[in-house]
C-alpha cells in the first residue's frame, strides 16, 4: 500500500515537471530563418491608408530636384559649326531679261544676306548692267535673297528667288557661264476696267445665286453675269473631317476658259464653255476641302472679264471673287493705273458708267 502511494506521487511529480518545461519554452523568441544575401530585398515603402502626407513631401522633393537641374551647355564645336555658317563666301551669278526673254539694264537688284550681324541679315542692292546681267560677290552669310524690280514692268512668280550657301540642306553652286535668270513682264496696252472682290455667301442645297461683275455682289435673276450653286453635306463627315460636295459655276449666254498664265491680260476670242462642275467625295483621291481657279469670262453683253474664284464649302459656305471686267467689249484686261470705271446702280438692276481719274500730284514748289 504504501509503494503504491510512493509510485503516485513520483508520476505527480514527473507531469508538474513537464508542464513547466512546456510552458518556458514556449515563452522563448523564435529564431528566424536564415537568409542568403542573394536572397535578401529591400522592403516597399507603406503608406497608411487615406493619408496622402507622406506621398506628398516626396513629389516636393522631386519637383525641388528638378528645379536645380542645370543643363548641359552647348558643345562649343557645334557653336562653332553654326557661326562659320555666317562666314561662308556668297557668290552669284545673275539675269534679268522680260517675257520674251530681252535683257532689262538698269534693274534695280534687293539683296537681303543672312550674317553675323547684330540685325541677323543685311541688305544691299545693285543694278543689271546694259546686258541685263549682276554679280554679287564679296559678301558673307549663310542665305540670299534676291527681289529684282523695274519701273514699267511688273513682277511675277520669277522675279524674286532665294538661295542658300550653308547650313543643312543643299548648298547652291554659282556658274559664271550660265546665270540665274529673273523676268519681269513689260507693261503693254491698258484699258480702264471695273475691279471688284468680295465673298458671297451660298446656301449649301445648290439654290442658283447670280453674281454682277459689275459690284461684285449678289444680283437678281437674269441680271447677273455669273450663277453659281453649290451643294454640301457636311453632316456627312467623314472621321478625318471630309464631307461630300460640289459645285457649278455657269454663264448664261456666254462662257468660261480656264487660265493658266501668271499674267493674263488678254482674253482669248473662242474657247469657252457654258459652265465649269466639280465634285468632291470622300476618302477618294483629289479629295478637297476648298478649290481656287481663275477664268477668263465672256459675259451675255459681250464683255471680257478674268475672274479669280475660291470656293470654300465648309463653315459659312462662300465663294470669294475677285474679276477685272473691261465694260467696252474689248480683249483687254491689263488695267490702267491712272482710270478706271464705277458702275454706279440707278436702282431696277440698271448701272450707269463712271469713267474715273486718279487725280495727279500737285508741283510743289
Amino acid at each position: 500500500m504504501e509503494n503504491a502511494k510512493a509510485i503516485a506521487g513520483i508520476l505527480a511529480i514527473l507531469s508538474i515537471t513537464v508542464f513547466l518545461l512546456v510552458l518556458f519554452a514556449l515563452k522563448q523568441p523564435q529564431e528566424k530563418p536564415h537568409t542568403s544575401q542573394t536572397e535578401k530585398l529591400s522592403p516597399s515603402p507603406v503608406y497608411p491608408k487615406n493619408d496622402s502626407t507622406s506621398l506628398k513631401k516626396d513629389a516636393e522633393a522631386s519637383d525641388e530636384n528638378a528645379d536645380n537641374l542645370v543643363p548641359s551647355p552647348p558643345d562649343p564645336r557645334l557653336l562653332e559649326e553654326v557661326r562659320n555658317w555666317g562666314k561662308t563666301p556668297i557668290v552669284f551669278y545673275g539675269k534679268v531679261v522680260d517675257e520674251k526673254n530681252i535683257a532689262i539694264p538698269n534693274a534695280k537688284v534687293d539683296l537681303r544676306v543672312n550674317d553675323l550681324s547684330k540685325e541677323g541679315t543685311t541688305k544691299y542692292q545693285k543694278e543689271s548692267d546694259s546686258s541685263g546681267t549682276f554679280v554679287v560677290q564679296g559678301l558673307r552669310g549663310k542665305h540670299l535673297h534676291i527681289d529684282v524690280k523695274k519701273e514699267g514692268y511688273y513682277q511675277g512668280k520669277e522675279s524674286f528667288r532665294s538661295f542658300q550657301y550653308a547650313g543643312p540642306g543643299d548648298h547652291f553652286v554659282p556658274n559664271k557661264d550660265k546665270p540665274e535668270i529673273f523676268r519681269l513682264r513689260k507693261k503693254g496696252q491698258q484699258a480702264p476696267l471695273i475691279i471688284t472682290g468680295g465673298g458671297i455667301q451660298l446656301p449649301k442645297d445648290g439654290t442658283p445665286v447670280e453674281i454682277s461683275l459689275l459690284n461684285g455682289r449678289q444680283a437678281k435673276q437674269g441680271q447677273g453675269d455669273l450663277i453659281v450653286r453649290a451643294w454640301s453635306e457636311t453632316d456627312k463627315k467623314t472621321p478625318n473631317g471630309e464631307f461630300p460636295w460640289r459645285f457649278v459655276l455657269e454663264v448664261p449666254q456666254g462662257g468660261l476658259q480656264a487660265n493658266t498664265e501668271e499674267f493674263a491680260f488678254k482674253a482669248p476670242e473662242s474657247g469657252y464653255i457654258p459652265k465649269l462642275e466639280q465634285q468632291f467625295i470622300p476618302s477618294t483621291p483629289g479629295w478637297r476641302s476648298h478649290l481656287e481657279g481663275e477664268s477668263f469670262l465672256k459675259n451675255q453683253d459681250g464683255n471680257y472679264a478674268l475672274v479669280h474664284w475660291e470656293m470654300i464649302p465648309g463653315g459659312s459656305h462662300f465663294i470669294y471673287l475677285r474679276s477685272r471686267l473691261n465694260p467696252t467689249g474689248s480683249r483687254v484686261l491689263e488695267s490702267d493705273e491712272k482710270s478706271w470705271y464705277d458702275a454706279v446702280s440707278k436702282g431696277q438692276g440698271v448701272f450707269e458708267l463712271v469713267l474715273r481719274h486718279k487725280p495727279e500730284p500737285e508741283n510743289t514748289p
